[in-house]
């Protein structure tokens, strides 16, 4: 029996650095920290008062380490950065680049990914994934992974290479890029900053 399309792309992977999950765990925890200490200190009044400077850092923990991915699933791959996400249909994937980071070309333009940063970067950790199950174009299910940009292009590449050889595409998979904007991420960010800056005045 031949396999489906959408079976043979395989399965849907989501890419986080490992380090930055790291760096949003430790905001949270020091946000955490400071709520605790608040309360210790000075009881709801304190916390009330200072309280938004842990939230701050809460929500730029989540909006700045967190949520930046690179899923890669049947559909098409999901570039999610800080302020902005870019859904790419398969058919959309003109060329990977993983030299300074992973960038696509596409008919829209040039697409960044936050999740997906430079061999040996920042946020790329000291060791990315090299299971057989990352480059699998035949399996199913989701799961998580970490890999720096030269992993990552290289799972989108064979994921993306049958299409571009102009087999048919899996059903219910993206046509074109797709660009929104992360309303709840700009707003943690932005909130998160104002709130900081008043918390700042306050205690100054």
């Amino acid at each position: 029996m031949a396999a489906r399309d959408d079976d043979a792309m395989g399965p849907t992977i989501v890419f986080r650095p490992t380090s930055a999950r790291v760096y949003a765990v430790l905001c949270w925890a020091v946000a955490l920290a400071l709520l605790l200490a608040f309360a210790t200190n000075g009881g709801l009044t304190e916390i009330l008062q200072y309280g938004p400077v842990a939230l701050a850092l809460a929500a730029l923990g989540w909006a700045v380490f967190w949520r930046p991915h690179v899923r890669v699933e049947p559909r098409g791959v999901t570039l999610a950065n800080v302020f902005r996400t870019h859904e790419v249909g398969w058919d959309a994937v003109e060329r990977v680049e993983t030299r300074w980071g992973l960038n696509l070309r596409t008919p829209a333009g040039k697409l960044s990914a936050w999740g997906a940063p430079a061999k040996g970067g920042l946020f790329a950790g000291r060791r990315s994934q090299t299971q057989p199950e990352l480059l699998d174009t035949e399996g199913t299910g989701t799961f998580a992974a970490s890999g720096d940009s030269v992993l990552v292009g290289r799972v989108i590449e064979l994921r993306a290479g049958p299409r571009a050889a102009g087999l048919p595409r899996p059903a219910g998979a993206w046509a074109g890029v797709r660009s929104s904007t992360n309303v709840a991420a700009v707003v943690a960010v932005l909130g998160g900053v104002a709130l900081a800056v008043v918390a700042a005045t306050t205690l100054g």
